[in-house]
């Protein structure tokens, strides 16, 4: 009996100690990640991107469509900006995920990040088209899913530059 104690308690404390790390690591990567992106200018370049990709504009910009962009915009243009992209909007309560973080983490868990890494080096090398990566994402989220995905990066692209 001593020798199960001495086998399984190490074991459930290691797994424990491992989701705990990779919860940690991965909550930092994505702040760390994300200051990066504005600090550098990285993320103007970004927008200047999608401002000059026709078929990427018209995939965030479809967001603008839905009902839950109308009621956040008309909601946000009574109120001051606050400037706060993490901050939580009421009229997304109904989608899975309403800040980035939440976000980047649904796409990394169902994903994976080796996955990822190969879906950027295939559009790199141009052996995948950015159809082909939008349609296999478009495969793991379900509508509304995808939705919440839109609003959040119309947020991060173009947050920052309404009034």
């Amino acid at each position: 009996m001593k020798f199960v104690k001495w086998i399984v308690v190490p074991i459930v404390l290691l797994i424990v100690l491992g989701f705990g790390i990779y919860q940690f690591g991965l909550n930092f990567a994505i702040e760390k990640v994300s200051k990066e992106l504005e600090s550098s200018g990285k993320m103007d370049e970004v927008r200047e991107m999608v401002k000059n990709d026709p078929e990427l504009e018209k995939l965030i910009k479809e967001v603008e469509t839905t009902p839950e962009f109308q009621q956040m915009f008309a909601n946000q243009s009574g109120q001051s900006a606050a400037g706060d992209n993490n901050a939580k909007v009421p009229e997304m309560d109904n989608l899975p995920f309403d800040t980035k973080e939440e976000a980047i983490e649904e796409v990394v868990d169902r994903i994976g990040m080796p996955k990822l890494y190969d879906m950027y080096d295939r559009v790199q090398a141009g052996t995948a088209s950015k159809e082909e990566i939008i349609a296999e994402v478009s495969n793991e989220f379900s509508q509304d899913e995808m939705t919440a995905l839109k609003i959040i990066a119309y947020q991060e692209l173009y947050g920052s530059q309404q009034n």
